[in-house]
């Protein structure tokens, strides 16, 4: 069974410390979701991200029931995500279902975090992140551009104002249109970091420009990086075992 004490997305204590490697996981059917898990099980992975988005019937009651599968059968902890359209994911939902589905995440006392879009309703994004953190539940805040890297003035300001909002983990995922871009945003991540050494940040640079910035997660203030184990849940992901050769390589320097 996952051990909710288990916490790996955590500020690093050093600038060799190995960053988080994350695998997404997903299915149609909650039989589906577990097979997912079981492969994962011989895999270098810290924490398991289960995109429930994935599933034909995102009801609260098949939330609450795959993730207490989940529980039972996975060492590692899991972050529990409902990723909606607007954010690249396959969710239909308006603020007030993705509240109920969230919170159902939340109260199934099976997720170690849960990622919370930064991009719905502040009232929403607030008391999901009060809910969470009532239950003992890590938060994740996130936000997605697959088309673009805002202008540096602007992804400061999205930087700055989702540092604002009390979550333990601020994520942004960003596609580049050439190399300057995961210049730029890296620069942004790492003067983040400094302005908030408290603040835990997983910042990626998506597509084949931004395989630099999983790599040197740690190096730019990111506490996590994405893997896979199978089919890739975002453009420019590495296999899982390749990213912890990388990564060990890197922090034995």
């Amino acid at each position: 069974m996952a051990t909710h004490g288990k916490r790996p997305l955590t500020v690093p204590t050093g600038e060799r410390a190995r960053p988080a490697i994350i695998v997404p996981i997903t299915g149609e059917t909650g039989e589906a979701v577990l097979d997912a898990a079981m492969v994962t099980l011989e895999h270098p992975v810290d924490l398991i991200e289960w995109r429930a988005d994935g599933l034909d019937d995102l009801t609260p009651e098949t939330i609450t029931a795959t993730a207490t599968a989940l529980d039972d059968v996975l060492a590692d902890p899991v972050l529990l995500t409902v990723r909606t359209h607007t954010e690249g994911g396959s969710a239909d939902v308006d603020d007030d279902r993705y509240a109920e589905l969230m919170l159902a995440a939340i109260r199934s006392g099976a997720a170690a975090y849960v990622d919370i879009e930064f991009r719905r309703e502040p009232h929403v994004v607030a008391a999901l992140i009060d809910a969470a953190r009532r239950g003992g539940v890590g938060t994740v805040l996130s936000a997605h551009d697959f088309d673009t890297t805002p202008p540096t003035a602007e992804l400061r300001e999205l930087y700055e104002a989702m540092c604002s909002v009390g979550a333990d983990v601020v994520k942004v995922a960003l596609m580049p249109a050439d190399a300057r871009d995961v210049l730029r945003m890296l620069e942004v991540a790492l003067d983040v970091r400094h302005a908030h050494p408290e603040q835990a940040l997983v910042s990626i640079a998506m597509g084949p420009l931004g395989v630099v910035s999983r790599i040197a997660a740690n190096q730019f203030g990111s506490v996590a990086t994405f893997g896979t184990v199978g089919a890739a849940s975002a453009p420019g992901q590495l296999d899982a075992q390749t990213l912890r050769t990388i990564l060990d390589a890197i922090a034995a320097v």
